[in-house]
């Protein structure tokens, strides 16, 4: 789980619970009696009893906070219902408490609903009440919805939390699952391309559970990580903090693409294949000049980050992406400053037919999830994305 972009997921942010529920679970586990009493908070140094100032004291920085967890959903633990126009109310009580209390570089975070589309209806109540200036980011669960499109906010968005409870699945494809790495590589590619989000959260990165409910299973003496979390990796390690998106073009059919550049000047390339077969790829830059290149992988024969061939022929690098598999490329050089510059994605010049030496005819599938047939069109024709499930050769 470490942070670095070498090791581990290269994890950047860490969010952790501060209970509700009464003593054991709580930062203030006895009622101070009114809301004008003093409060009787308790640090015991455990991750439940911590609060921003003894973080503070024990040397470690809260940079955002956030007060409701799903608050339109009625569960049986602790929780508190709220509509945006309510936290709206709250925020203008905590914002100026914050800065009062010498903690005014602590961010708000709100809202938490239970879905992306829950949480577009308190983003538009929040900015009608006028708070929008007090918060630092926007955040959404993905449960009963995804971020498929971006939130109407100046301010950043965050997907804070989500996770898959079927019977525990260390894969990274095997039937295209729910819980199946390769997915969440498309979650998170959806997420960012689509949806605008800066930051992508699973429920729990280590978990003694026989289901999915964290990246790494402990099981007894046994830790075994998911092909979920080397999803992550591949993200997190490649689009540091701070990172810019920038443009990418074109694609070999079946493949999704997306690009980014970091503060330390490099350019990453994340390549997603979702045809069942080995595509190559040729990625060219424009504004940028690569002198260095580094590719990674992870695929269900390699359920982990390695090291992947790739070739650097002046600003043109060529490598091979296994079926149902991800890149990522880190190129180094030089180029426009800032979040300048673009990449473009397409295939070689010249192509290989299966072994087979199939090709599909005009209007016929060409690659998707658990496609097995042809992946060559014959000519003229050539194979169309429509969607991870199905392309179409016309």
């Amino acid at each position: 789980m470490a942070s670095g972009s070498s090791a581990g997921a290269g994890f950047t942010i860490l969010r952790n619970r501060i209970g509700s529920g009464g003593s054991g679970d709580s930062i203030e586990p006895t009622s101070p009696g009114s809301p004008g009493a003093t409060p009787r908070y308790v640090w015991d140094e455990s991750d439940g009893h911590q609060y921003i100032k003894d973080y503070a004291s024990a040397g470690i920085n809260i940079n955002y906070l956030g007060f409701l967890n799903e608050p339109d959903y009625t569960t049986s633990y602790s929780s508190m219902l709220s509509s945006g126009t309510q936290a709206a109310d709250f925020i203008k009580v905590l914002h100026p408490a914050l800065a009062a209390a010498g903690l005014g570089s602590v961010g708000i975070n709100c809202c938490d609903m239970v879905g992306w589309n829950d949480q577009v209806t308190a983003t538009a109540q929040l900015i009608s009440a006028g708070v929008e200036s007090m918060i630092s980011r926007i955040t959404s669960h993905g449960y009963s919805s995804d971020p498929t499109t971006t939130m109407k906010t100046s301010r950043p968005t965050w997907m804070t939390e989500k996770e898959t409870t079927d019977a525990w699945n260390g894969n990274w494809y095997s039937s295209g699952s729910a819980s199946d790495g390769y997915t969440w590589a498309n979650n998170i590619y959806t997420a960012i391309v689509s949806g605008g989000v800066s930051a992508y959260f699973y429920w729990e990165g280590i978990e003694v559970t026989t289901n999915n409910a964290g990246l790494i299973q402990i099981s007894g003496t046994t830790v075994n990580p998911s092909g979920r979390l080397w999803a992550y990796a591949q993200w997190s390690r490649s689009v540091r903090p701070g990172a810019v998106r920038i443009a990418t073009f074109g694609a070999p059919s079946g493949v999704k693409t997306s690009a980014f550049k970091n503060v330390d000047g490099t350019v990453s390339v994340q390549v997603i294949n979702t045809n069942s077969g080995s595509t190559a790829v040729q990625v060219t830059t424009t504004g940028f000049s690569a002198t260095g290149a580094q590719a990674y992988v992870t695929s269900q024969s390699n359920i982990a980050v390695t090291s992947l061939s790739a070739t650097l022929s002046g600003d043109t690098i060529n490598t091979t992406v296994p079926g149902y598999g991800m890149a990522t490329l880190i190129l180094t050089g030089g180029g426009s400053s800032g979040g300048g510059g673009s990449t473009t994605v397409d295939s070689p010049p010249t192509t290989t037919a299966p072994s087979n030496g199939a090709t599909q005819t005009q209007w016929g599938q060409c690659a998707g999830q658990g496609w097995t047939g042809p992946t060559s069109c014959a000519s003229p024709y050539t194979c169309h994305y429509s969607n991870d499930y199905y392309s179409q050769c016309y």
